[in-house]
């Protein structure tokens, strides 16, 4: 799930005696690879990797309530690791064929991605495992911060949902490239079984405490909500958590 933090208000006019509101930490566990399994940093709210269509879908309306109170709140975001489907195989499970009868991608998802600016498409022919998938998030989290983290989950949901890639080793070392982290180090994080440990003890943490399902929400340490909300329901949030 992502965890955001938040602090405010910042936006005074000149002059004005600054004050800093209590910091606002928000979580909601993604799959891996659908926005199902991210979490957003402290006052943030993103699920982890491991994904369903609603955890991007959702991420981008976090965004858009981020964008709205700018000038109110600080936001930090940070993805943490749940896995839908823990008993997956690294290499995937086939998946039925997209068909008008049986189509990978509903009309009613499609309509839903559409309005947030997300081509949900079907074109990935396996429903993934997205344990490499936490495993690099995490890496980013740990070398180069917060911010290149979500870069990478962005284009990690892009690369399956809209592109129809897979979430394996070379594919994840090009994504890495593509948001400026070096490519041969994070094949050698993932081909060496890197921060696995350290997400499958958070994943079980996450589903002893009762999360079953995303994207779930945390926001300061407190949970918020889960499922696909409007960007008014991270607003409301964080004006309750930094009350």
């Amino acid at each position: 799930g992502a965890q955001p933090s938040l602090r405010g208000p910042h936006a005074l006019e000149k002059g004005t005696p600054s004050h800093t509101a209590p910091l606002v930490r928000g979580q909601y566990c993604l799959p891996r690879f659908s926005r199902s399994e991210s979490s957003h940093s402290w006052c943030s709210l993103r699920p982890w990797l491991s994904p369903p269509p609603p955890a991007q879908a959702s991420s981008e309306t976090m965004e858009k309530a981020i964008e709205q109170t700018a000038g109110t709140y600080d936001v930090s975001v940070q993805w943490r690791p749940f896995l839908l489907r823990p008993d997956n195989p690294r290499e995937g499970i086939p998946k039925a064929p997209d068909t008008p009868d049986n189509p990978r991608v509903g009309a009613r998802m499609k309509q839903a991605g559409q309005s947030v600016g997300i081509d949900f498409t079907g074109k990935c022919d396996r429903t993934p495992s997205t344990i490499w998938a936490h495993c690099l998030l995490q890496h980013a989290l740990d070398t180069q911060g917060a911010e290149m983290q979500n870069k990478l989950s962005e284009v990690i949901f892009r690369a399956y949902f809209t592109d129809g890639l897979y979430p394996d080793v070379d594919n994840l070392v090009q994504l890495a490239a593509e948001v400026g982290m070096d490519g041969e180090e994070a094949r050698g994080v993932l081909e060496s079984g890197q921060h696995e440990e350290q997400v499958l003890k958070e994943v079980r943490g996450y589903s002893r405490g009762g999360v079953s399902g995303v994207p779930f929400f945390i926001i300061n340490g407190q949970p918020a909500f889960s499922g696909a909300q409007d960007w008014s329901s991270f607003v409301q949030a964080f004006k309750q958590l930094t009350a």
